[in-house]
């Protein structure tokens, strides 16, 4: 399967129609530095978002995603699908949806050892990209699972019930249709670009 271009902030991935995965390619460049809270404030005005820490949330979902996105282990890759991919990829979606949700595919799919030992490189990934796996995810269902709750440091203060971690599940488990080609980006603008309100004009 192979990646097309992406610019910094953009990620390609294997998308499928309506609530089906999608599997995820993203090139390796952009999203190192963290933004700062002036970004992170010129953003949410920009979107009309209630807080500047949905604006940090996606940053680190965008990065959580780049880290994983091409992990391969004995055929097994991993799909984007659930909320977060429909509000993405498919722009279906106006709430925010940040949880990330990644099916198992490929012929041992049904296999613990090789299960395991794609958990162990997504673990790697995640560690490699700031992350703190270790002690932060669950395993259920002989590795058919696996569930993370990773935190972050926050530099945006959160409203109501957003908490400064990122959730990511990693199941095994059928999916129905063909994938297709869909681009999922960030909130936050390419490197040195400027956000700005389009022009209106009075007649």
């Amino acid at each position: 399967m192979k990646a097309v271009d992406a610019s910094p902030g953009e990620l390609d991935c294997q998308g499928q129609g309506t609530l089906q995965p999608a599997a995820i390619r993203w090139p390796h460049s952009g999203l190192n530095d963290k933004p700062d809270l002036k970004t992170l404030l010129e953003v949410q005005e920009y979107f009309g978002l209630p807080s500047a820490a949905l604006v940090e949330k996606d940053w680190f979902v965008v990065r959580a995603l780049a880290a994983i996105h091409d992990v391969q282990v004995d055929g097994l890759i991993l799909a984007f699908g659930g909320g977060t991919a429909l509000g993405r990829a498919y722009r279906l979606l106006e709430r925010m949806s940040e949880d990330i949700n990644l099916r198992i595919i490929g012929e041992k799919a049904n296999s613990r050892s090789a299960l395991k030992r794609l958990r162990g490189e997504v673990n790697d990934r995640l560690q490699a990209a700031g992350f703190v796996a270790d002690g932060n995810y669950v395993v259920k269902q002989n590795d058919r699972y696996v569930r993370y709750d990773l935190p972050y440091e926050a530099i945006a203060k959160g409203e109501g019930v957003l908490r400064p971690e990122i959730k990511i599940e990693l199941a095994a488990f059928p999916i129905c249709t063909a994938s297709e080609n869909r681009s999922v980006s960030s909130l936050l603008p390419k490197p040195r670009a400027r956000l700005r309100k389009p022009k209106t004009s009075h007649v």
